[in-house]
């Protein structure tokens, strides 16, 4: 298996971030807290230069899903939560670094 320095850096990174975010628990503000770990990050990832809200979708009367894209000078992480719309927490369903 051939894996190049990249894509190894990004799986170390993925690894990180969601280790930090398991042994935090719950999260009141995930995705400002995903971006305060990466800027740790600035080396290899670069500064961050937008966020951007991708969409909302309504998954059932109580939870929406929201998408977003955090796009850093070299690498974009899309991040989906799944928001609780009455105590408005979020969860992190799932993150994909490009």
């Amino acid at each position: 298996m051939n894996i190049n320095t990249h894509e190894l850096e990004k799986r170390n990174l993925k690894f990180e971030l969601i280790g930090r975010i398991m042994a935090a628990g719950q999260i009141k503000y995930p995705l400002q807290y995903v971006k305060r770990i990466l800027r740790e990050f600035k080396n290899e990832i670069g500064t961050i230069l937008s966020i951007d809200h991708e969409s909302t979708e309504s998954l059932n009367k109580a939870l929406d899903e929201e998408r977003f894209k955090l796009e850093f000078e070299k690498m974009t992480v899309n991040i989906e939560l799944v928001r609780n719309r009455q105590t408005k927490f979020s969860t992190i369903k799932n993150i994909v670094m490009k």
